[in-house]
């Protein structure tokens, strides 16, 4: 949940596991009407990105649906047990330990769902035009810079306040309330993101030139390998010059969720787990 609102649009791991793996704040049935559409979605997103031809078009609803079926059938019952599981584990305060776990298997997961994947991308990379791809990159170059000029124009305050926003409104779906005894973890985390997003900034424009070397490997056994790097924003990117950085970062979330939820009352821990059940069950379903 928190690592989602701290990536950018363009780095989101992949459409499903952002989705499934996120959407236990979603309802049962929004998650089923998500999951049928993913193809339109994904499609529109991709289209939007790239303004692609009819016939570039049919090529990605053929490989998306193959990427789909493949999902449905072999890792939805995964990502059911991986639910339950925290469920389970979140009857009781969660160490640091077993949050790290979770969020290993998290990329894990993450990773095996971009390594089936990539050939299709690969594909479909080969089919995009020099000039679509030069499109798409200036519009990215853009959007950073946007981000940047509107992060120094008032240190970071509108971010922050859209931030904590954003963490108050997932942690009360997610948990039913906040406490006032907890207000002070939002405001740790709120804080934090603003002591951090300018690295982020940098970290984007790392990750943007990686975007456009590995474009240029498209069509080669080479893209496949460094799509699914970038796609996971791994610390080997840019020769690991941001390995330190990614490190801290994962160390503070993974103490901050731990001490988060140890001050859990026994009514939020109850609704967090129904939560998760529910949307276990769900994908249960769906993956039959």
């Amino acid at each position: 949940m928190i690592n989602g609102i701290f990536s950018s649009g363009g780095r989101k791991s992949a459409v499903f596991l952002t989705v499934l793996l996120s959407s236990f704040l979603l309802s049962g049935c929004l998650v089923r009407f998500m999951y049928d559409w993913l193809d339109v979605y994904a499609a529109w997103k991709i289209d939007d990105y790239f303004d692609i031809t009819r016939s570039q078009k049919s090529s990605l609803y053929s490989e998306l649906d193959g990427i789909i079926a493949w999902h449905r059938r072999s890792e939805l019952a995964k990502y059911s047990a991986y639910l339950r599981e925290i469920s389970a584990a979140a009857e009781k305060p969660l160490s640091e330990a077993q949050v790290r776990d979770f969020l290993d298997r998290a990329y894990e997961m993450s990773r095996d769902l971009l390594r089936h994947s990539a050939p299709s991308m690969n594909r479909l990379a080969a089919r995009l035009s020099d000039e679509q791809i030069k499109s798409y990159l200036a519009d990215r170059t853009r959007h950073q810079q946007n981000d940047r000029d509107d992060f120094m124009k008032d240190h970071g305050v509108k971010a922050h306040r859209k931030f904590k926003k954003q963490l108050v409104s997932s942690l009360e779906y997610a948990l039913g309330s906040i406490e006032p005894s907890q207000q002070h973890y939002v405001d740790t985390l709120a804080g934090w993101y603003v002591i951090i997003y300018p690295k982020w900034l940098d970290y984007e424009e790392l990750w943007v030139n990686e975007l456009v070397r590995t474009f240029g490997e498209r069509g080669k056994p080479a893209f496949e390998k460094d799509i699914i790097l970038l796609f996971l924003n791994a610390p080997e990117l840019g020769g690991g010059r941001y390995s330190e950085f990614i490190r801290m970062y994962n160390d503070k979330l993974v103490r901050w969720i731990s001490d988060f939820s140890a001050r859990l009352t026994p009514e939020q821990r109850e609704h967090f787990r129904e939560r998760l059940d529910d949307l276990a069950d769900e994908l249960d379903s769906i993956g039959r």
